[in-house]
């Protein structure tokens, strides 16, 4: 569950399941959004979480945020949906915008954008 100030998963904890909630509130990162739209579980166990500002925070399986993802839409997309894929996620915006990001192997920064849907072309929507 994601919210204003705070996400909730659920973990499996000795065969329970029990619900953690975090909350992203270091100091070096008060620039980011603290109202959560969405999150989504990696393939490695990572969680991302998206904010209604575009950001994209990367978090540990325990849900401590390891860093923001760099390479993000910024302002006035508000994340609906993060899909994650074999090789990376999709991020979903609220006026139907689609960012599909991808590993690159590099440690410090290990997402970035590979295509940004629809395609925009001098201002003007195509139909690729």
């Amino acid at each position: 569950m994601t919210g204003n100030q705070t996400y909730k998963y659920y973990q499996n904890k000795d065969g329970n399941l029990q619900i953690q909630t975090r909350q992203i509130a270091k100091k070096e990162y008060s620039h980011i959004s603290q109202n959560y739209t969405a999150h989504c579980w990696l393939p490695e166990g990572k969680i991302l979480v998206g904010t209604d500002q575009g950001q994209i925070i990367l978090c540990e399986n325990n849900g401590e945020i390891k860093r923001p993802i760099a390479d993000y839409p910024g302002d006035g997309f508000h994340i609906e949906k993060i899909i994650p894929y074999s090789k990376g996620f999709i991020i979903v915006g609220d006026r139907g915008q689609m960012i599909v990001y991808a590993t690159n192997g590099d440690a410090s920064e290990p997402y970035r954008i590979l295509e940004r849907l629809p395609k925009q072309d001098d201002g003007k929507m195509t139909e690729d």
